[in-house]
């Protein structure tokens, strides 16, 4: 879940940065909710957390997202939660949301120019291949929690 803090503290932050494309719609995203989200708890909360600590924020999630440096030279997300949510129920896809999103902007981010190369830049790749990322069998951590250790792990 979002927090009422967070949102306001991420859009703050978003106002006193240059905009870019992806600032943009990360900043439309967060006002979005901000005004038609009335369930959005006040304190911190976890998407997921395991019994050893370790998940993923939606605050975390906005943060790593705003600050991803795309392979095509852009920053930030290259889609909304909106486009990524749509994408995802469309194929009858069963995970969390927001681990979706993220996933997918993360393989966009890393992998557009290469997927460009091999004439697979296309939304399916995107999709299918954030996919496989949450649901790997090898991995011992799935979903929001393998978001959640990749993010401590690997981004932070």
């Amino acid at each position: 879940m979002f927090t009422h803090e967070g949102i306001c503290q991420s859009i703050e932050e978003l106002w006193n940065q240059p905009m870019t494309p992806g600032s943009v719609h990360v900043l439309a995203n967060l006002m979005y909710i901000k005004a038609h989200r009335k369930d959005i708890p006040e304190e911190k909360t976890w998407v997921h957390k395991n019994s050893e600590g370790h998940g993923l924020t939606r605050d975390m999630a906005m943060e790593w997202t705003r600050k991803m440096q795309n392979a095509d030279g852009t920053t930030g997300p290259h889609w909304t939660m909106e486009k990524t949510e749509e994408a995802r129920a469309q194929r009858g896809i069963n995970c969390e949301p927001l681990a979706f999103w993220v996933a997918m902007n993360m393989i966009y981010s890393d992998y557009a120019k290469v997927a460009e190369k091999v004439n697979a830049n296309n939304m399916d790749f995107y999709v299918y291949m954030a996919r496989a990322f949450l649901e790997d069998k090898d991995a011992r951590n799935q979903g929001v929690e393998k978001l959640g250790r990749y993010y401590e792990y690997v981004v932070n």
